[in-house]
C-alpha cells in the first residue's frame, strides 16, 4: 500500500479531498447489495452515478496521489461505470416501453413494441450475468477499500492542523471555471437542432461541471444549490434529447428487419404489418417527443443566458478567496 504524498503546501485541499472521496466510496459500497439482487433498478443507477462522481472528484484532488495509485484507481472506477452502463440503459428503455404501451388506446397496435419491450427484457436479463462478473471483479480489486484507506490515513494525518479555506476556494474557483468555460464552448451549437454529437457533447459537460460544483457545494454557504438544479436540468433535457436520437437511429432498422420477415414469411403478412405500424408510430412519436425537448432546452437555455446566469455562477465560485488575506476553519 502506498503512502500519502507529503503534501504540506495543499494539505487543506488534499484533506478536503480525502474527505469527499471517503463519503462518496461508503454511498457506492452501499449500493452493491441492491444492485446484485437487481429487485429495484434505482441501485444500479444510483451506483453507476456514484462511480462518476468519483471519476470526476478525483481529477480534482490528483495532486494528493500518487501517479501510481491515481492511474491504477481511475481505472478500476471507470470500469464500474462501464460494466453498469449497458445494464441501466436498458432499464430506462424498458420503463420507457412500458410507459408509452399503457398510454395507448386499446385499438392501436401494439405487437412492434410489446415484441421490442420482450427483446429487451431478455438482454437485460442476460446482461446481469456481466454485472455480477463485474462486482465480483471490483470486490477482487480492492480499489474501494484502498481508496477509501488512503483518503483516511490523509483524513488523520491533517487533524489538527488549520483549515485554509481560502486556498481551497482558490482551487475550486478554478476547477469550475474551466468546467464552465469547456460547456461555454459549445455554446454557437445550441440552436442548431441538428448537431446531435454535439447537444450529446453539451450534456456530459453540463454533467461533469455539475459534478464538480456538488464536489465543492460544502465550501460555499448555499452550497450551490441553484446552479446545480440548473446544470440538472441542463443534463436532463439533453439526456432526453439524447435518448430519442439513440431511438431514431434504432427504430428503422428493426423496420427493416421486419419487413424482411415479411418476405420470408408471407403467410404471417397481417401480424407483421401491425408490427412494423406499431414501430413506425412509435418511431413518430420519437421524433415529435425530441422535437419538444429540443425546443424546451433551447428556451431554458436562452433564459438563463439573459439572466447571465453563467457568469453569476462564476462570479459565485470567487467567494472567500477574492477578498484580501485567507479565510480559515
Amino acid at each position: 500500500m502506498n503512502q500519502p504524498k507529503n503534501v504540506d503546501a495543499d494539505s487543506s485541499y488534499c484533506r478536503f479531498g480525502a474527505e469527499v472521496l471517503v463519503k462518496l466510496i461508503q454511498t457506492i459500497e452501499s449500493q452493491i447489495n441492491g444492485v446484485e439482487k437487481s429487485e429495484d433498478i434505482e441501485y444500479i443507477h444510483r451506483m453507476r452515478v456514484t462511480s462518476r462522481r468519483i471519476r470526476a472528484a478525483m481529477p480534482l484532488f490528483k495532486e494528493c496521489f500518487t501517479k501510481k495509485c491515481y492511474k491504477e484507481w481511475r481505472n478500476e472506477i471507470k470500469k464500474v461505470t462501464r460494466f453498469l452502463g449497458a445494464a441501466r440503459d436498458l432499464d430506462v428503455q424498458i420503463e420507457f416501453i412500458k410507459d408509452y404501451i399503457k398510454n395507448l388506446e386499446p385499438t392501436e397496435p401494439k405487437k412492434g413494441m410489446e415484441e421490442l419491450l420482450q427483446r429487451n427484457v431478455e438482454q437485460r436479463t442476460y446482461l446481469q450475468s456481466n454485472v455480477i462478473s463485474g462486482l465480483q471483479q471490483l470486490e477482487k480489486s480492492k480499489v474501494l477499500e484502498e481508496i477509501r484507506s488512503f483518503c483516511e490515513q490523509i483524513v488523520m494525518e491533517s487533524t489538527g492542523n488549520l483549515f485554509k479555506l481560502f486556498f481551497v476556494r482558490e482551487k475550486a474557483f478554478w476547477q469550475i471555471s474551466s468546467k464552465l468555460d469547456e460547456l461555454l464552448a459549445l455554446e454557437r451549437y445550441v440552436h442548431l437542432e441538428n448537431e446531435s454529437l454535439r447537444h450529446h457533447e453539451m450534456r456530459i459537460q453540463a454533467k461533469w461541471l455539475r459534478y464538480t460544483m456538488e464536489c465543492y457545494s460544502p465550501l460555499y454557504p448555499d452550497e450551490f444549490s441553484g446552479e446545480i438544479a440548473m446544470m440538472k436540468n441542463f443534463q436532463d433535457m439533453l439526456g432526453e434529447i439524447h435518448d430519442c436520437d439513440v431511438w431514431i437511429e434504432r427504430i428503422p432498422k428493426l423496420v427493416n428487419e421486419v419487413k424482411s420477415e415479411n418476405i420470408m414469411f408471407p403467410e404471417k403478412q397481417q401480424s407483421i404489418t401491425e408490427e412494423k405500424q406499431s414501430l413506425l408510430k412509435f418511431l413518430n412519436f420519437i421524433k415529435q417527443k425530441r422535437k419538444n425537448q429540443y425546443e424546451k432546452f433551447i428556451i431554458f437555455w436562452d433564459t438563463e443566458k439573459s439572466k447571465n446566469s453563467f457568469e453569476e455562477l462564476r462570479k459565485k465560485a470567487t467567494v472567500g478567496f477574492t477578498s484580501a488575506g485567507s479565510n480559515n476553519r
